[in-house]
Parts: structure tokens; C-alpha cells; sequence
């Protein structure tokens, strides 16, 4: 597999520059980092807290099944280096986030003049949040007392994104299976708010092909990943 490396200092969003490289014709397999972004996001245009002391991310591909395949299960990425690098295996939660008590990465896939970029963050050396995000976000040095070397991560990311794509070569049973098992809020009660209502029910599945399936009064639903906004887990 032919991959591109680009690191950056500081960049408006990885994102954007992986984009930007992809149409001056860079040929994917393209990784892009960054030390700092100032003007990270995530989903439906919220900020993305990205000082120094994070990884941050964009894997560069053409946009077709395989790499929104990828984008559904890059969680495992994050997971994968953070058990690498510091012994502790995080949560996955619904849609895009990993969790260690509270958020320390996230996922963001965009599609743009036909390619698929997906954005991963995932907060290792923070050592202080704004105030709207402390009791929400966490770090790798918050929750160990440690720090860790971000090139190492980065390296170890790269590893990981493309023993991903060639195990999704062989089907994607195990890899969800892997994500299943990591589930926040799986057999208990849980808000889903997708693109259209809310609706309260029992978290039951993540299927194969990575539908949602939630358990109301009325009856059992399978929801498309895609269009979960947020899921919450009641007390």
C-alpha cells in the first residue's frame, strides 16, 4: 500500500490541508498531521479543541465504500494507539467519539470533490481544558499523570489505519465485533437523537453493517450510524 506523510506546525485543519494536497494531485494513501490546529472540528461544525499536546490527523483517501467503511470504524485507530502507548484501552460512543471517562478523541469524515477525508483527534499531553469543555474532555495526561511522545503516537497511528484497511479487506465482522465489545451504553437505557427526533429505548446492537439497534415501547428499530447526532446514557 503507497502511502503519503505530511506534518504540519500549525494549519487551520488537517482536514483542509489533506484536502488541499489530495486536488493538487498527492495520490492517496495520504496522512496529514498537525502540532496545533486553529480552527479544528468535528461534527456539524463544532469546534474541536486543539492546542499543542494533541494528535491531530486526516487520512486522505477517494471517496468510495471502503473509505466510508474506514470512517465508521477509524475509532479503532485511536483506541488501538492509545492501549499502545499507555496500557489503558478506552470506550467507543456513539457515533464518533472514545472515551476515557469523558471524550479524549474524535472522528470527523467529510467528502469533497470526490475525496473521503477523515479527521481524528485525540487529546494526549492537554493539561487544561476551557471552561466549557473541562467537565466534558479529558487527556491521556489528565487520567495517567503522563506524557507521551506524539511522534511515537503518530507513527504507531499510521500503522494501525493501514492494518485497519487491510483487514476490512477480509470483511468487517470482526472489526465491528471489536467496536461492539468497547460499546458505551450497550444493554442499557440511552436518548438517540438523529437527524430527525429523539428517541429513548435500550441500546441492544451495533450490527455488521454498523446500524444501531435500539429497543422502545413500540418495538425494536435499527438506526443508520450516519445519522446519529448524539446518544446519551441515562441514570
Amino acid at each position: 500500500m503507497s502511502i503519503s506523510i505530511v506534518k504540519f506546525k500549525k494549519v487551520k485543519s488537517t482536514n483542509d490541508e489533506a484536502l488541499e494536497l489530495l486536488k493538487k494531485g498527492v495520490e492517496p494513501l495520504l496522512f496529514v498531521f498537525a502540532e496545533e490546529q486553529k480552527s479544528g472540528r468535528g461534527r456539524f461544525k463544532r469546534q474541536w479543541y486543539s492546542p499543542k499536546g494533541g494528535l491531530y490527523m486526516s487520512v486522505g483517501m477517494y471517496d468510495d465504500a471502503r473509505a466510508r467503511h474506514f470512517a465508521h470504524l477509524a475509532a479503532i485507530v485511536l483506541i488501538r494507539v492509545t492501549e499502545r502507548i499507555s496500557g489503558i484501552s478506552p470506550m467507543f460512543k456513539l457515533p464518533n467519539d472514545v472515551y476515557l471517562g469523558r471524550k479524549i478523541g474524535g472522528i470527523l469524515m467529510e467528502v469533497k470533490s470526490g475525496f473521503a477525508i477523515t479527521g481524528m483527534g485525540l487529546n494526549l499531553n492537554i493539561a487544561k481544558f476551557p471552561k466549557d469543555l473541562k467537565e466534558k474532555a479529558t487527556s491521556l495526561l489528565l487520567v495517567t499523570g503522563r506524557s507521551y511522545n506524539i511522534d511515537t503516537a503518530a507513527s504507531i497511528a499510521v500503522e494501525e489505519t493501514t492494518k485497519l484497511l487491510d483487514s476490512m479487506n477480509m470483511g468487517m465482522a470482526d472489526l465491528v465485533s471489536f467496536l461492539r465489545d468497547k460499546l458505551i451504553g450497550i444493554g442499557e437505557e440511552v436518548r438517540v437523537k438523529d437527524k430527525k427526533r429523539e428517541r429513548t429505548g435500550i441500546l441492544r446492537d451495533l450490527t455488521d453493517d454498523m446500524k444501531v439497534v435500539l429497543e422502545e415501547k413500540r418495538g425494536v428499530i435499527a438506526l443508520e450510524l450516519t445519522d446519529i447526532i448524539d446518544l446519551e446514557v441515562l441514570e
